[in-house]
């Protein structure tokens, strides 16, 4: 990790952006303390809002990830005495998500799979076939069982200064090509972060998320390692200026795309705004600028004010990769069901052309009072060269994995979720899946399709929560040759336990 090595790079438009929409926009009509980011890879800000479903969590904006456990908290706190019409698991899970502050864990999870790691075409990353959204977890052609820590602490002062810090070490095991066992040491996560009311710095590696699909967003996806950043963030809340927009969040960050291939050292630049102006509706758009390495255009105070407001630059074009990417979400009457759309495109060329050559767009709709379960459909589609570019050859990538979706580029997926009743205090699940990749043949290889059915189940005690996942494929033209279709079969178990 190298959290200093990019400070020279850090503009001071970041700075001042954050200051005139946290200070000169209005003093923050509520305090929040500071507090630990939820990990991605827990399902608590899945579960605040299908507690909100039910009407026992205030309006909030949730879709940048991750959230602060004190935001989930605050939401959770403004019903505290209020009765919930929820499945009783909803609300015992409530009562767990109600802690005063973040709890450290102890975490374990195994992968029973022979799949070796899969290619994406026109870019240096790989996935997990079976766990494609691993966060970036080192994938191995057999059998692996990984052990972690999150420990986590914080400190506030008066309600309004704060500071918390993170670290999550890890360590795997693999029976790699089932013949030899291999071992590494790894850091997942760890941070340090200091805050005044709603405005936040922070500074580490960070697994950094734009969107809650759950099979994986078209930027900034659950597939990607995190990013070693820096990053100022105003979370979310009613700005007097704009209060009629609702709760409304901001963040920009730098951070180090960590590829040994392609552009070596270059930077990723994000700017994220969002706002939920009524109950049923939240919107957020994303700018994503690559740039930099060994060997890339150099940039001067003028490029980097070109950047932050959009321009589109001919000589710019040259220096840096733009990518953009939108958010939208409406919820149905009574909040029965979410419709939410992702888009994410580089460039825009002639406006018939947007949704078959320029624009990967994803849709879904989720009824998260389906019985005592839910219910969710996502469909998305990648275009040929969404993550690829010809200056920064590596593609949209950090240390070999993908920021955009698992898909990669010429994919294709359709997903089906449903989650059950409570059978014995254990709670069945059922995905099914069809994906493609290489849809048109990019590269002359042939187009991979995967069939996927996953039987899952979860068990959640007050400290300990135990899912295992059984999940079943049938490959067409397995890693884009021609051949026979096969089965693989894999198995998932996660075990984790909170203390302190």
């Amino acid at each position: 990790m190298r959290p200093f090595r990019f400070w020279r790079h850090v503009p001071i438009q970041l700075w001042l952006t954050g200051y005139f929409l946290s200070h000169l926009w209005g003093i923050p009509v509520a305090h929040s303390s500071i507090s630990n980011d939820v990990p991605p890879l827990l399902r608590n800000t899945e579960w605040v809002d299908r507690i909100e479903a039910f009407g026992c969590s205030a309006r909030t904006f949730r879709a940048f990830q991750p959230q602060t456990h004190g935001d989930l908290l605050e939401a959770l706190m403004s019903y505290a005495e209020a009765d919930c019409a929820g499945p009783e698991w909803l609300l015992q899970e409530r009562q767990i998500l109600g802690r005063s502050y973040l709890q450290s864990e102890a975490r374990a999870f195994a992968l029973l799979a022979k799949d070796a790691p899969l290619n994406l075409l026109g870019m240096s990353a790989t996935v997990d076939p079976f766990q494609s959204l691993r966060e970036g977890r080192r994938a191995f052609a057999g059998s692996s069982l990984y052990g972690e820590l999150n420990l986590n602490s914080q400190m506030v002062t008066g309600g309004d200064w704060g500071v918390s810090l993170s670290v999550t070490p890890g360590l795997v095991f693999a029976h790699e090509n089932s013949s030899r066992i291999v071992g590494k040491i790894y850091l997942q996560e760890g941070y340090g972060k200091i805050g005044y009311r709603r405005t936040e710095l922070v500074v580490g590696r960070i697994a950094q998320r734009f969107g809650d699909a759950k099979h994986g967003n078209l930027i900034l996806s659950s597939a990607a390692k995190p990013l070693d950043m820096i990053k100022l963030s105003v979370r979310p809340h009613w700005i007097k200026p704009i209060d009629f927009l609702g709760p409304t969040a901001f963040q920009t960050w730098i951070g180090v795309d960590s590829s040994v291939t392609g552009k070596k050292n270059a930077k990723l630049w994000g700017i994220q705004w969002g706002a939920r102006p009524f109950t049923f509706v939240e919107f957020a758009v994303m700018n994503l600028m690559h740039f930099g390495g060994e060997g890339a255009p150099s940039l001067d105070v003028s490029d980097y004010l070109k950047m932050l407001v959009g321009s589109q630059s001919s000589d710019l074009q040259t220096k840096r990769q733009q990518h953009w990417g939108t958010l939208l979400g409406v919820w149905g009457p009574g909040q029965t069901f979410k419709l939410y759309n992702h888009l994410f495109w580089e460039t825009l060329g002639r406006a018939e052309n947007w949704f078959s050559q320029d624009i990967s767009w994803l849709f879904g709709i989720w009824f998260p009072k389906f019985g005592e379960g839910d219910l969710r459909f996502e469909w998305v589609r990648t275009q040929n060269d969404a993550y690829s570019n010809a200056i920064w050859s590596q593609g949209l990538t950090n240390a070999g994995s993908p920021l955009g979706h698992p898909l990669g580029n010429s994919g294709q997926g359709f997903y089906l979720d449903l989650s059950l009743s409570p059978i014995e205090q254990w709670r069945p699940e059922l995905e099914l899946a069809f994906e493609q990749r290489n849809r048109d043949h990019f590269e002359g290889a042939e187009t991979e399709s995967r069939l996927g059915l996953t039987l899952g189940t979860t068990r959640r005690w007050i400290n300990t929560e135990l899912n295992a996942q059984l999940k079943v494929q049938r490959i067409e033209n397995r890693f884009y040759s021609a051949g026979e279709p096969v089965f693989e079969v894999g198995a998932y178990s996660f075990l984790r336990y909170s203390f302190f």
